[in-house]
């Protein structure tokens, strides 16, 4: 296992490389599939890189989340979990959002050092599909009243996007 200045091993690499083909990606994977397991000097896992990368396939994600679930549940230097990555990735596919979600249920009120949750980046990206981020909104009441420090709660930016639908934003007084 040879990392870069950064920590990065090529599985990092690879994950966070957009143009990088699948083939290559899951080769990389599976030659070492305990490289899933390695942070970087950030805490990045190659699930945090794969997560944020818009052109990282679906197929890549899942697999690097198979070789080590518990990575959805480890936060980097910043507090972010996979799924905060994945909130905030406007070409996230659905199907990796969604199984980062149920790897880690309690992800989708992860606070990150900045006050941001998933649920606010689902809710501001108005890319998400509405599968996703109906699945964030939809995590326990609790997190739902939780503002970042902007003092914004994620219905409120949900929709001031126009990206939810209306049940999903409260109520004018």
């Amino acid at each position: 296992r040879v990392k870069n200045r950064w920590g990065n091993l090529p599985l990092h690499r690879a994950a966070e490389n957009g143009h990088c083909r699948a083939e290559v990606t899951l080769a990389i994977l599976g030659a070492q599939k305990e490289g899933a397991q390695v942070k970087d000097k950030d805490g990045g896992l190659p699930l945090h890189y794969a997560a944020w990368n818009r052109n990282c396939p679906a197929e890549v994600t899942l697999a690097i989340l198979e070789a080590h679930k518990e990575a959805a549940r480890v936060k980097n230097r910043w507090g972010n979990l996979p799924l905060h990555r994945a909130a905030e990735n406007e070409h996230c596919p659905a199907e990796a959002t969604l199984a980062i979600l149920e790897a880690h249920k309690g992800g989708a009120h992860g606070k990150g050092k900045d006050g941001g949750r998933p649920r606010h980046y689902a809710a501001r990206n108005s890319n998400c599909p509405a599968q996703v981020t109906l699945a964030i909104l939809g995590a326990p009441k609790a997190a739902a009243r939780g503002k970042t420090k902007w003092a914004q709660p994620p219905r409120h930016r949900s929709a001031e996007t126009g990206h939810a639908p209306p049940h999903a934003t409260p109520a004018s007084p």
